[in-house]
């Protein structure tokens, strides 16, 4: 192969196509037409490759490496380069509807604090002692509610709300146990929201406390039924 006359690198972004650097004569230069690469370009080993420090979403765009060789030749190779944003940390949001002995009842919301591009939310499970494994019941608004109905022996499940794009990736855990019995607990990734049981307050606590109530009432009344018995009138 003929040896290399120069490189040049060209950036095009918002259909504007400008020269940011060459290797001329052995000298690399980085050109000043725009100040967003600043301080940010440097050569790879061999002279060719193009290396930029502290990515910023404004760099994404197309770039194209031109060589020219001593011979007059010149080939041209394209490069299409997408920088992503850092994955926000996911919440899962729960709403249990109906939780007894027999069945348990809730859905599951995973949600992200920002409208973030291309974000994929995909929700996973396991069991005690196992690995996690792709969840395949009903799923939806985009794969971020599911819907779940457990029986006694099924609630020993933990579920994964995973939010990646193609450089991060964050995730988030919850109990299904925990969510049955009407409270859960925050998770070491990500952060965990519940929101209030109140069907289980509803269905439990309620009734127990009625009955504590009418409870201490008939002691009351047997009580001073028996202190007028005892009364002594001379």
């Amino acid at each position: 192969m003929d040896p290399v006359l120069d490189v040049v690198w060209m950036f095009q972004s918002k259909n504007e196509t400008i020269r940011i650097a060459a290797f001329i004569n052995s000298q690399f230069n980085v050109f000043t037409f725009t100040d967003q690469f600043n301080n940010r370009l440097n050569h790879s080993d061999s002279m060719k490759g193009l290396i930029i420090r502290d990515l910023r979403a404004e760099d994404s765009g197309l770039y194209e490496m031109r060589i020219t060789l001593k011979n007059g030749k010149e080939t041209r190779t394209g490069y299409n380069l997408t920088v992503y944003d850092l994955v926000p940390a996911p919440e899962i949001q729960t709403k249990l509807q109906i939780s007894s002995s027999v069945w348990c009842n809730f859905t599951l919301h995973c949600s992200v604090p920002t409208n973030a591009a291309a974000l994929s939310v995909s929700w996973m499970y396991r069991h005690t002692d196992t690995e996690y494994t792709p969840f395949n019941q009903t799923v939806d608004n985009n794969g971020r509610t599911v819907r779940l109905s457990l029986t006694q022996q099924e609630r020993d499940m933990n579920l994964l709300c995973l939010v990646q794009n193609p450089a991060d990736q964050k995730q988030a855990a919850v109990s299904a146990r925990e969510i049955c019995a009407g409270f859960m607990e925050r998770g070491d990734t990500g952060r965990t929201r519940g929101l209030t049981c109140w069907y289980y307050y509803l269905l439990i606590k309620l009734p127990l406390l009625c009955m504590w109530l009418l409870l201490s009432v008939l002691v009351y009344i047997t009580w001073t039924h028996r202190r007028k018995e005892n009364v002594w009138i001379p």
